[in-house]
């Protein structure tokens, strides 16, 4: 969406120029929210906002208005209404794994493990392993090499064709020096996306692009 739209206001005002903000966009697109969350926040924010205000113990609107929260890339805001939830229900696996994903995008690592920790013992399949993921993420941040590509390989257990995975892998295995082990890893994530149905290489073409991008720059 952003960039459809910088093409279009390139087009519009006949400066082909701008089209090198493309570049930028695409350093930055970790910082942008997409354009979709931001639609369904406009349309659900102010609701669940008086939702949580009116009834105390409304937890669903607690973990709806994180969630878009997080989708907006505001863990900040996400953390104390999950911390709320769990106050009501400290056994909810979902909600101790968005309190773990919201800590992580924090900066708050060591916390965010404790957490996705917990709810994998609560529901060993929740997501289909996604903690796995967000966990492995954390760990690279805190560069425990070993412990990230454990967690990397628990999750490729569930989801085999993830190509960020395959990368973030790599990555686990470049900072514990293994050098062989990360070109594996790698050169699988590519290969994996090479074999998908059309559908699915669209929507891995990011990831794609970033494991070409730590084949020639990082690897």
């Amino acid at each position: 969406g952003y960039y459809f739209a910088w093409v279009a206001v390139s087009y519009l005002i006949r400066e082909p120029r701008l089209l090198v903000g493309l570049l930028v966009l695409y350093f930055v697109r970790g910082l942008l929210p997409p354009p979709g969350a931001i639609f369904g926040a406009w349309r659900r924010a102010g609701y669940l906002r008086e939702q949580v205000k009116v009834n105390r113990s409304n937890i669903t609107a607690r973990r709806d208005l994180a969630t878009i929260y997080l989708n907006l890339l505001r863990p900040g805001r996400a953390i104390p209404l999950l911390e709320e939830g769990l106050l009501l229900a400290p056994n909810d696996a979902e909600l101790i794994y968005l309190h773990g994903v919201a800590l992580h995008r924090a900066g708050r690592h060591d916390a965010a493990l404790a957490q996705l920790l917990a709810a994998l013992e609560r529901d060993g399949r929740l997501r289909h392993g996604h903690p796995y993921f967000v966990a492995g993420e954390a760990l690279l941040a805190l560069k425990r090499w070993d412990d990230a590509a454990d967690a990397f390989e628990r999750y490729l257990d569930f989801n085999s064709s993830d190509v960020a995975a395959h990368t973030c892998l790599a990555r686990a295995h470049a900072g514990s020096g293994d050098a062989g082990g990360a070109r594996k890893w790698l050169l699988a994530g590519l290969s994996t996306w090479h074999g998908l149905p059309g559908a699915h290489k669209r929507r891995q073409f990011g990831a794609y692009l970033r494991g070409q991008w730590a084949r020639i720059f990082v690897l």
